[in-house]
């Protein structure tokens, strides 16, 4: 980013001084379309982007007739993203919580303490109406401020503790269109459970 190095804080969150860029932020078009696919198959039409940097998806996803939001911790989001995410500290914010109908969390959620996990979890649930879609590194993956690597048996396992489970055609469709490996390796999208 400009030759400066973002600085994660307590929370996960990223900071950088005021002068520098945030330009660097990865972007994979192919999965932001399996995005938009999967949400106009399905009828959905407001899509929240939690950890949206810099709002390069929450324009793509605009650009395709989707209702798009990004909220990121990185301080001067708002203003580094030409007012498309809203600066928000996910883990610290006591109630962040809006209804979307899908709502995507990429490699955010390593970056978060376990202490502020569950809140963090929670509020996900509560944001999504319909689909929430993630990619939580595993232990193995390296990364700058992986502090909370899980793997995906334990993703699952704790949103099913939150009534959600595995959309498994719709993790294979995302998978195979990522093309950053950390998606491939790491994407599962999830569906509310309904009850009977």
């Amino acid at each position: 980013m400009a030759g400066l190095r973002p600085t994660p804080t307590a929370t996960g969150a990223w900071q950088l001084p005021p002068n520098a860029t945030a330009d660097r932020y990865y972007f994979d078009p192919s999965f932001a379309q399996s995005v938009v696919d999967l949400a106009h198959r399905n009828g959905f039409r407001r899509v929240l982007d939690v950890g949206a940097g810099i709002g390069r998806y929450v324009r793509f996803y605009r650009e395709r007739g989707l209702e798009a939001f990004g909220i990121d911790g990185l301080n001067g989001a708002y203003e580094r993203s030409g007012g498309l995410v809203h600066e928000v500290d996910v883990a610290r914010e006591p109630d962040w919580c809006s209804v979307f109908d899908v709502v995507t969390c990429m490699e955010v959620l390593e970056h978060v303490p376990r202490q502020y996990e569950s809140h963090v979890l929670e509020q996900l649930v509560c944001a999504a109406m319909h689909r929430l879609v993630l990619s939580w590194a595993g232990p193995s993956q390296k990364g700058n401020g992986h502090v909370n690597p899980r793997n995906a048996s334990y993703v699952r396992g704790v949103l099913a503790q939150q009534s959600w489970r595995e959309a498994e055609a719709e993790t294979r469709q995302l998978k195979k269109d990522s093309r950053l490996p950390w998606y491939r390796g790491n994407v599962l999208s999830f569906e509310r459970m309904v009850s009977n």
